[in-house]
């Protein structure tokens, strides 16, 4: 019997499933972590993620109770990142998570080197901090190590590298590696990577998310008492391997993520890219994704949680008996945001409080805000004549049910909620079509249960359309006072 082994290295834990070759999950298991950030900067040590995978991967075969050599593939995914690896394969800096901000400076500058019109040509994206080559040329700055012995790769990658020796990255996570990748040409882009004064040699081979990067290495086999036969593929970012797992596969089909951060993304055919999103494809070639995406939204509720010592559980069965919209609106932008508004500067703030008001209404403007954001964000994808049909709701702030109605409420569209394990499933499916047990990726639709749908309350689109239109002159006037 052949298995199949997926792990996604996520903001807050690392998780893996193994599958059989008829796609059940028949044993899971994860770690938990924290990405920490201060003043702007988030890093942290790829090895410390790849030593987590390998824990969980030989504690799935363990527990499992099979062979080593029974495992056929083994598919990693992560967070967006980027690592440097030195001579020796060692690294030479800790690895800069997509929550660092430092690059800023740098994007800026980019763009005096290039008109921001070729850069969109190219790239299909904006300069900014969120992309992982501004976020590399930052730190090369800084980096002692001579820059021809440096590779760049990010969580997901490091591991394959560590697996494998082979230096990879799929097409889906370099699109994110911008400016250095060309979309048309699907190809590092050897102009940009002068202009930065980069060697083309520091970034790793491009392959599709499926592709064989390599069969496990000796020492990998013996240390980590895995078969030197089993395949790893290129891998993939997390949200693209959730959006698999999630069956958000076709046009129009978008997905939001209520995770630490909050993350929207709708699928398309590759002719309406926008540079007031982040732009990337999908692991189905041929299918592009645009995203939104802002930095706090779990975070959000587990910082006030934790502040007032509440139980969020027990505050979400307060929340269902409140009446809606609330009194309170928020702007759920406590460290910056980035696509739609992009602006690293905007603060979290409270409006329209006075002394009637208790800790639940705080809470409940903190995830009514949520849904501000993501209504303001549909109508910026309408503007350019994008129309999400439908949203599948994902991560561990989906498990809540008033916020993911509340979510409905606002914006007026139903939401779907798979039975899933998220990214590390979708990094199974990967598993389990490059070994030919998928024959399409369209099969994976067959293969996901539906756990609930949320339809939104008809009688709260007025009220919810008039505290919208606030939030968005408070919105406006933020944005004012930082421009000003």
């Amino acid at each position: 019997m052949k298995y199949y082994i997926g792990v996604d290295i996520g903001s807050t834990s690392t998780k893996g499933v193994l599958m059989d070759r008829d796609r059940n999950i028949i044993r899971k298991d994860s770690r938990l972590h924290e990405l920490t950030i201060i003043d702007g900067i988030s890093e942290t040590w790829a090895e410390s993620f790849f030593k987590e995978s390998m824990d969980i991967i030989g504690n799935l075969i363990q527990k499992g109770n099979i062979f080593p050599g029974d495992i056929e593939s083994i598919t990693f995914s992560g967070f967006e990142s980027v690592s440097f690896i030195g001579k020796g394969g060692i690294e030479v800096h800790p690895t800069i998570t997509y929550l660092d901000s430092r690059s800023e400076a740098i994007a800026h500058e980019f763009t005096k080197l290039i008109d921001p019109k070729e850069l969109f040509i190219k790239t299909k994206n904006r300069a900014s901090s969120i992309f992982e080559g501004y976020k590399a040329m930052y730190a090369l700055r800084n980096i002692k190590a001579p820059l021809n012995q440096i590779k760049l790769l990010d969580v997901a990658h490091y591991c394959v590298f560590r697996l494998t020796g082979k230096y990879v990255m799929d097409h889906t996570s370099a699109m994110l590696f911008a400016p250095f990748y060309n979309v048309s040409k699907s190809d590092w882009d050897h102009e940009m990577l002068e202009l930065a004064n980069l060697n083309p040699d520091i970034l790793p081979t491009l392959m599709e998310s499926y592709e064989i990067a390599g069969t496990v290495n000796g020492d990998s086999s013996d240390k980590f008492n895995l078969s030197r036969d089993t395949l790893v593929t290129a891998g993939a970012q997390d949200a693209y391997a959730s959006l698999l797992a999630d069956g958000v596969l076709d046009k129009g089909e978008s997905s939001f993520i209520y995770a630490t951060s909050g993350v929207y993304d709708v699928v398309h055919d590759g002719t309406k890219f926008d540079n007031i999103f982040a732009n990337t494809r999908h692991i189905i070639p041929g299918r592009y994704v645009s995203e939104a995406a802002m930095y706090n939204a779990g975070s959000l509720l587990n910082w006030f949680g934790k502040i007032i010592r509440k139980n969020l559980s027990k505050m979400d069965t307060i929340i269902e008996k409140r009446n809606r919209p609330g009194k309170i609106i928020s702007l759920p932008f406590f460290t910056g945001e980035r696509a739609p508004i992009w602006n690293n500067k905007l603060k979290g703030s409270f409006y329209y409080v006075d002394f009637s008001n208790d800790i639940y209404d705080f809470y409940l403007s903190l995830m009514e805000g949520v849904g501000y954001w993501l209504k303001y964000t549909i109508e910026k994808f309408n503007s350019i004549d994008v129309f999400p049909k439908s949203i599948v709701a994902g991560g561990g702030g989906s498990k809540s049910t008033i916020w993911t109605q509340i979510v409905s409420d606002i914006v007026g569209l139903p939401q779907e909620i798979k039975v899933s394990e998220g990214a590390a499933q979708g990094d199974g499916f990967i598993s389990l079509y490059s070994s030919g047990e998928i024959s399409s990726f369209n099969e994976i639709r067959d293969l996901i249960k539906i756990r609930k749908n949320v339809t939104p309350n008809t009688k709260l689109k007025g009220p919810y359309e008039k505290q919208f239109n606030q939030f968005k002159k408070l919105l406006e006037i933020s944005l004012s006072e930082i421009y000003n």
